[in-house]
């Protein structure tokens, strides 16, 4: 159900396609992607990341096989659907509560009541199914201080001509995948400086979304509450 981490393709449900392949260089195949959808993915300075998109993978033989992956942009704009509406951690004297709304982004609004504690509010992105052990995690918003919450996050949608990316699907060559995030918009120049933040190819809903409350309490745990979002 969960992949882990590697460079290769995992693919959580293939459908097996009947046809015919010929040999030949001069005969054609023609295929064509059932259900395409828009791209989801992400790549951190480190090089880890993921990429959900359209798929079809060539099984050939004494392990030559190739990936095809369609990379297509979101159209704008993108529409959110929420788990539910609202995120709250009543605790040891401290209260957070968050209210959730969208159109067309998201919405948060709450307050941080007093108390020893400190709250924050993150937003989880990773493949669908999601990778074991992963997930690029950004801070919305931080409240060290007692007083309101305000903060919104709306979906990354890109402009880029429309790709089909091509691979060997047991182990992509990282040059590749440098080639594509040029491709829809990022520097890979940029990867090694210090402070550098994860590249965010597209949302979609080839992707998992999570939103989190966090009320850290020291030395004795953090307390959490959260909520699914998809964005289509």
């Amino acid at each position: 159900m969960y992949p882990r981490w590697n460079k290769s393709l995992f693919m959580p449900h293939p459908t097996a396609m009947d046809t015919n392949i010929s040999s030949k260089a001069s005969e054609p195949t023609m295929f064509n992607v059932p259900d395409a959808f828009p791209c989801a993915g992400a790549v951190s300075p480190e090089l880890g990341g993921y990429l959900v998109a359209p798929t079809v993978k060539l099984d050939v033989a004494e392990g030559k096989d190739i990936a095809a992956m369609l990379i297509t942009p979101h159209p704008n704009p993108a529409h959110l659907t929420l788990g539910k509406s609202s995120l709250s951690i009543p605790a040891d004297g401290s209260d957070a509560r968050i209210r959730l709304t969208s159109n067309g982004q998201l919405n948060c609004e709450g307050t941080f009541s007093t108390g020893s504690n400190s709250a924050k509010l993150v937003l989880k992105r990773d493949s669908n199914p999601p990778i074991r052990d992963f997930g690029l995690v950004e801070e919305l918003v931080a409240a060290k201080e007692p007083g309101p919450i305000n903060v919104s996050w709306k979906p990354v949608t890109r402009i880029f001509e429309e790709l089909l990316f091509v691979y060997r699907p047991l182990d992509v060559d990282l040059g590749d995948l440098d080639r594509l995030v040029e491709h829809v918009g990022a520097s890979t120049d940029t990867f090694d400086e210090a402070g550098a933040t994860p590249f965010i190819i597209g949302d979609s809903s080839a992707g998992s979304y999570t939103v989190r409350l966090v009320l850290s309490r020291h030395h004795r745990g953090d307390l959490e509450d959260e909520t699914q979002i998809t964005v289509t």
